[in-house]
């Protein structure tokens, strides 16, 4: 998050439900992801089982190749909880999400599980759009390695899964 009084308020909101498991972090992502996955990651107690969930709402851009890789090669990192504001824009992240591991992108690639339009701005064209990301690995584990198909459509914007295949269209008047 990029306005500290979001953290405070994050905080408080942790604290007053007993949540204690989780940290925040004010800033650009882009900036300070690779910092914030080394300490969350490696400042464990060694050989500590790790199983994070990273939650992250990019600018409008989307997430740099830089914080994708770091995402990726930070193993730790089971799910992704990746909030966009701009679909079209963050397609691209998805896709880095998902390429096959490579020189430039290591670790398990991550495929969207769920996706959730949230009409935040009601009375607007503008939804947030939620989508929670699992690495392939973890799929597998779980035995969710089946094909399902499902549609949702929120009266402006169609989403269609199927399997690890995901499809956002603006609904056509």
């Amino acid at each position: 998050e990029i306005v500290p009084d979001a953290i405070n308020d994050a905080e408080f909101n942790a604290a007053a439900n007993s949540i204690e498991n989780c940290k925040f972090f004010a800033g650009n992502a882009d900036d300070y992801i690779q910092s914030m996955v080394r300490e969350v990651v490696y400042g464990n107690a060694p050989g500590a089982p790790l199983d994070l969930i990273a939650v992250v709402d990019p600018p409008r851009a989307g997430l740099h190749n830089r914080s994708i890789a770091a995402i990726r090669a930070a193993t730790a990192i089971k799910r992704l909880v990746y909030i966009s504001c701009n679909p079209a824009h963050a397609q691209r992240n998805w896709i880095e999400l998902g390429r096959p591991e490579s020189k430039q992108y290591k670790g398990d690639p991550f495929f969207p599980k769920t996706a959730i339009a949230v009409d935040m701005f009601p009375h607007t064209t503008h939804t947030e759009l939620v989508i929670l990301f699992e690495r392939a690995s973890q799929s597998v584990e779980e035995g969710e390695n089946k094909e399902t198909t499902s549609t949702e459509n929120n009266g402006d914007t169609q989403i269609e899964g199927k399997g690890s295949e995901i499809d956002i269209e603006p609904i056509k008047s």
